[in-house]
């Protein structure tokens, strides 16, 4: 069982989440009309890995999947085509990502000379990333979820699987488990693989393009020409399509790996651009780590919420009640409820319940990316 303490911290998480964002626009809308400006960005160094550790990353991040599930039905003798249990999909896609976040930056150090300053991990201000990225999150909810609720007025949303399988029973190792994903190893992975290798290995294949393009031209301007003297650190960014093409590229592709959970992709596609800025702006990969793992966190803790405020469904061939109220069995089968097509942001990756151990490899990083769970509204009431 749930204990009390445990809905009272979800509660209070989500009550606060609500309250910042109040709070975060209110100061935004004050420093606009104020006529303040952000403090000046961070440079981003320019990665030394090219089109061939790529690619070699994609292959040992499939390679990751098939040695940890195969690793798993070895040392537990589970059947190849026995469906997992959700703690068993779940601890498969914590050791994956785990695995990744370890092993990409080891191989691309392997093949490139990479040090950790190329993934925006180096040393340096830590309260700084972290208060951007929480800024981040609280300004960026609003629109990315009046977003989705556009989305769901057009198309019906996908159901996520995980919700399926957190209804079947939630327990408080089901909910540790979740938040440890959702919250650490899923944002850890991702970031690594579409902010800090995808991301940074397309700034450089646009700056060498850009950078071409100016040699060809063989035109130099009066800023270009007094910038030739300066240090990098001192060289300030300017939001071109030089700057913005790689930001891009990366949510177009990381739309597309939330394909499955349409129309979630559009959404998630704006919340890839405020990443990739994030990580563009600050030069460090902490800040959209910690805007990942606050939405992730977020919207687990309103998933839950919903799931264990849940009405518990009528037995089946139960009269309708004597006081009038209409008993309506939807598809969600829940008596006496009617769901809304509000939309709910929600972020943890997962599996279908129904899936095999054969099918676990090559989608449990980015295999559902985000929730977006409709609640429910309690139907009328007639009287006499």
């Amino acid at each position: 069982m749930i204990s009390r303490l445990m809905t009272t911290l979800l509660m209070l998480f989500i009550q606060a989440t609500f309250f910042g964002t109040i709070a975060a626009w209110a100061w935004l809308v004050a420093q606009l009309r104020a006529g303040r400006r952000l403090p000046p960005a961070t440079p981003v160094c320019e990665v030394p890995w090219g089109v061939r550790s790529f690619v070699g990353a994609l292959l040992v991040f499939i390679f990751l999947n098939w040695v940890v599930v195969q690793l798993y039905m070895t040392s537990t003798g589970h059947p190849a085509k026995a469906p997992l249990g959700f703690s068993e999909q779940m601890i498969l896609v914590c050791l994956v990502n785990a695995a990744a976040v370890v092993a990409l930056p080891l191989l691309m150090r392997l093949t490139s000379g990479a040090t950790l300053q190329d993934f925006g991990l180096g040393p340096g201000a830590v309260v700084r990333p972290l208060v951007l990225g929480g800024m981040a999150f609280l300004l960026s909810g609003l629109p990315v979820n009046g977003l989705f609720y556009l989305c769901s007025l057009l198309w019906k949303p996908t159901k996520h699987p995980l919700e399926e399988m957190i209804r079947s029973g939630i327990s408080p190792g089901t909910m540790y488990l979740a938040f440890l994903s959702a919250v650490i190893f899923a944002p850890a992975a991702e970031e690594l693989v579409f902010r800090a290798i995808l991301q940074g290995w397309l700034a450089r294949v646009f700056g060498q393009w850009k950078l071409r393009r100016k040699q060809l031209s063989d035109q130099h301007s009066e800023e270009q020409t007094f910038f030739e003297g300066l240090e990098p650190a001192q060289i300030p960014k300017r939001w071109d399509w030089w700057t913005a093409g790689p930001i891009v590229l990366t949510s177009v592709l990381f739309a597309l790996a939330h394909w499955p959970q349409w129309p979630a992709p559009i959404p998630l596609f704006v919340l890839s651009v405020i990443l990739g800025s994030a990580y563009h702006y600050t030069g460090r990969l902490l800040t959209p780590f910690f805007l990942h793992a606050l939405f992730n966190g977020f919207s687990t803790s309103v998933l839950f919420w919903m799931l264990l405020h849940e009405p518990a469904p009528l037995p089946p061939q139960v009269a309708p009640p004597a006081t009038g109220m209409i008993a309506v069995k939807t598809p969600g089968g829940l008596p006496g409820w009617v769901t809304s097509e509000a939309p709910l942001f929600g972020g943890w990756d997962g599996l279908s319940r129904t899936q095999t151990a054969n099918d676990v490899h090559g989608s449990s990083m980015m295999s559902g990316g985000n929730v977006f769970a409709p609640p429910a509204r309690k139907i009328f009431e007639i009287r006499d």
